[in-house]
């Protein structure tokens, strides 16, 4: 039988095998008893509809007319404290839980740009559902609201700064790999994790990030034990979340490529 596994480039437009060459994608359509797969490339991107959500305070949402292929960009529109989110199951529900009492393979990743990065903060990862309101990325700082969280994250104090995160509700954030990647504005980043049932592990640009070993649970050989990780929101619902918190009186926004998430079961 041929490889029926993932190639591709890491270093290109489209998903990074580094996290993907696993992934068991066409035997899961073949067969959806073994898992899930979801892939947007925003062709026929329609707001509040077919599952996606955009909403925050003062949201703005609408296709890049320069670029093919399908790219859309949310954001707000410019008050201080304005923010915009897209976010999947209708703000309603869950996609993808990353737990250890039944543990399954999860895959995740999303090609984004910031079109600033001035006194902005910015989230793209997986979070509880019903997110996409306001205070998400809460008050001036742009911080992680009391919620589910595990992703990427840039608070308006240092906005180019993209930490790894995760985030359990009422508990304390948790940043297993500071200044990740140093933003550029207007530049094309993939961002993705993958959890292989025990550890979770981060990637910028299709390479894994070596964690934080003074982290509770970080391997820096394997990653982060999730069963072994402080205040992380273990079998909790999570749904994409993706979107940009304004910390001055400027518009702010974040265009999405694509977004690409797959579940065993």
């Amino acid at each position: 039988m041929a490889n029926r596994y993932y190639k591709g480039d890491n270093t290109g437009n489209g998903p990074s095998p580094q996290i993907w060459a696993n992934c068991p994608v066409l035997d899961i359509m073949e067969d959806p008893n073994k898992g899930y797969h979801f892939f947007d490339d925003f062709l026929q991107f329609l707001e509040d509809t077919g599952g996606w959500l955009v909403a925050g305070t003062n949201d703005t949402c609408a296709y890049v007319a320069t670029e093919v292929g399908g790219v859309i960009n949310v954001g707000a529109t410019g008050a201080d404290n304005d923010e915009g989110y897209l976010t999947s199951g209708n703000n309603e529900a869950g996609m993808v839980k990353i737990y250890t009492t039944t543990p399954r393979k999860m895959w995740f990743e999303a090609r984004v740009r910031t079109t600033s990065i001035v006194d902005q903060a910015v989230f793209i990862g997986l979070a509880e559902e019903g997110l996409a309101a306001a205070d998400t990325l809460s008050n001036n700082d742009g911080d992680l609201a009391s919620k589910d969280f595990v992703g990427f994250h840039a608070d308006t104090a240092a906005p180019t700064l993209l930490d790894c995160v995760y985030r359990e509700a009422a508990a304390t954030g948790i940043v297993p790999k500071a200044s990740a990647q140093t933003l550029v504005a207007a530049t094309w980043y993939k961002l993705g994790m993958y959890f292989d049932g025990t550890y979770l592990h981060y990637y910028v640009d299709g390479v894994e990030e070596s964690l934080t070993s003074t982290i509770t649970g970080v391997d820096v050989d394997k990653g982060l034990k999730v069963s072994a990780a402080t205040d992380f929101p273990d079998g909790e619902e999570l749904a994409v979340l993706i979107g940009v918190h304004d910390g001055e009186g400027a518009a702010k926004s974040i265009d999405i490529d694509w977004v690409r998430v797959a579940q065993l079961r």
